[in-house]
């Protein structure tokens, strides 16, 4: 082997070897993947517990219609109840709109719970929405979330997709 082929494998080889160890000196690097990796294992936990809540207002909310229909609720405890539940999903759903980084517009005039002040639930726009979700759960497969981890399950699932738990 002449000298030439020799500065040439060993030029090669030191270029594989500084690649191959690049993460090992770049740990800022890897530090900032691990935060991004909790971080959006955090929005998505939060997601999930804010969707299992608005399961939760909705059902509720549906419960109560259906008990107000049949009479075994009063039409002053109707009104008080459904306007906490209403100021609820108000909170909810401003919640979940601020965490997937764009507020409603229809929320723009509202007030949360953590300043203090009691929602706007008398937002027409905003009554619909928790109506068009209330009517859309009702409608659809879904049979809530799953206890452990938050996941959407359908009715007829005996385990969660996501980390397996039994359901029923």
């Amino acid at each position: 082997m002449d000298a030439g082929s020799l500065f040439l494998v060993l030029a090669f080889f030191i270029v594989v070897i500084l690649f191959v160890s690049r993460p090992f000196f770049n740990r800022t690097l890897a530090a900032q993947r691990l935060m991004q990796k909790k971080a959006s294992s955090t929005m998505d936990h939060q997601r999930s517990a804010l969707l299992a809540e608005q399961d939760r207002i909705l059902q509720s909310l549906h419960e109560l219609d259906a008990d107000h229909a049949t009479g075994k609720v009063l039409d002053e405890d109707y009104a008080h109840q459904r306007t906490s539940l209403l100021q609820a999903g108000a909170d909810v759903l401003r919640n979940l709109d601020q965490l997937n980084g764009a507020v409603g517009r229809d929320l723009a005039g509202t007030t949360g719970v953590a300043d203090g002040k009691t929602p706007d639930i008398d937002n027409p726009q905003l009554a619909r929405r928790l109506e068009e979700r209330r009517k859309n759960r009702q409608n659809s497969s879904t049979g809530g979330f799953c206890p452990k981890c938050g996941q959407a399950v359908s009715k007829g699932d005996q385990f969660c997709s996501k980390c397996g738990h039994l359901l029923k």
